[in-house]
Parts: structure tokens; C-alpha cells; sequence
């Protein structure tokens, strides 16, 4: 039962927060922070889901430097 609830907590958080990206009013970065996963499992929603995402030179940017921060 547990399961099922997180379950179902953890996908609404993901169409909650993946809807001002559909939107176009915030990144799909921006989202995955804010519902608490991955940018990975919100980059996997986001294309299963259709919504187009706008990347932004920023986001870009700073994407890039967290990798070279974290390769060392």
C-alpha cells in the first residue's frame, strides 16, 4: 500500500511541475529540482509526454559546468 502512495505522490509531483515547462514558463531542469527528481527522470517524462522544452544558453551553461565539476 506504502508503495502504491509514494507511487502515486511521486507521479503527481511529476505533472505538477512539468506543467509550467508545457507552458513554456519555467525549464525542465527548474521542474525536476522542484518536484524533487532527477533532471533525467523529468527529461524521460517530458519526452514521453510531448512537452517541448526550451534550453536556454543558461541552463546550458550551467548543465555543462556541473558535469566538468563532477568528471573533476
Amino acid at each position: 500500500m506504502r508503495k502504491l502512495l509514494s507511487h502515486a505522490i511521486d507521479q503527481w509531483k511529476l505533472d505538477h511541475y512539468a506543467k509550467p515547462v508545457r507552458a513554456g514558463e519555467a525549464q525542465h531542469g527548474r521542474a525536476a529540482r522542484d518536484a524533487g527528481v532527477s533532471i533525467w527522470e523529468m527529461h524521460s517524462y517530458v519526452r514521453e509526454h510531448k512537452i517541448r522544452v526550451q534550453y536556454d544558453p543558461e541552463e546550458f551553461e550551467h548543465d555543462l559546468k556541473t558535469i566538468y565539476a563532477r568528471l573533476g
